[in-house]
């Protein structure tokens, strides 16, 4: 329970520092990936450890592609390697799939709602559509405007919220 309020409320401080600044702190990310470690070794013992660096380097490795095209940023990435330093590797991966669907109902929401949702796929397909000519993978969106970026953020933090339900039921 103590493991899951910590992870709860390191996951608002980065919700609200992201929402107020447009980026999560470094020492913040640092501090909860070194209590997740703590976690792990209490809990595990030595093996925690090799729990803790899998769990950590999974988000990383799995993101890679997705931060190298500018559509997941590094803060986000930092954010499901501190949660993974809490969790198995599967809950890890429901709190990613909670958050990824969470992040595309209120992205498909906000398109609806501004009439962008034909333009914003169109231009998509054109991106893949490049990508797959050009076999270079470039960066996605540079012409977006501010508002069309989401706060991705609070989809991790309701990620995590599906998850703790889901382990509750």
């Amino acid at each position: 329970m103590l493991k899951s309020l910590t992870l709860l409320l390191l996951l608002g401080v980065a919700v609200w520092m992201d929402v107020q600044k447009g980026r999560i702190s470094n020492r913040l990310i640092v501090f909860g990936i070194g209590l997740g470690l703590m976690f792990q070794i209490t809990t595990y013992g030595v093996y925690g450890v090799f729990l803790f660096l899998r769990n950590i380097s999974f988000p990383v490795i799995l993101f890679y592609l997705l931060f190298l095209m500018h559509a997941l940023g590094a803060g986000d990435i930092k954010l499901f390697s501190m949660i993974g330093s809490f969790l198995s590797l599967k809950g890890l991966c429901h709190c990613i799939g909670y958050a990824f669907f969470t992040g595309a109902v209120w992205s498909l929401l906000r398109l609806l709602h501004k009439k962008k949702l034909k333009k914003n796929l169109m231009a998509f397909g054109c991106y893949i559509k490049g990508i797959i000519s050009g076999k270079q993978i470039t960066r996605y969106g540079e012409n977006r405007e501010e508002q069309e970026v989401i706060c991705f953020s609070i989809p991790i933090l309701c990620g995590y919220l599906c998850y703790l339900l889901e382990v509750m039921y």
